[in-house]
């Protein structure tokens, strides 16, 4: 699923980039561009940062 239309960034992409670790939409946007430019899609980072985050708190 495209989750930046700007920069045409899937979640796969920001999945792995997240891979374990606990980012801000700022880092995502670092790494990859998504959220650097209209920021429509900055919710969907968060939800995808937040289920990354779950998952380590899981796996430790």
């Amino acid at each position: 699923m495209v989750v930046c239309h700007c920069e045409l960034v899937n979640d796969r992409t920001i999945s792995e980039i997240v891979s374990g670790q606990v980012l801000t939409v700022e880092e995502v946007t670092d790494r990859c561009g998504a959220g650097g430019r209209c920021g429509g899609c900055h919710e969907s980072i968060e939800r995808l940062l937040a289920a990354s985050e779950t998952r380590v708190r899981v796996a430790v």
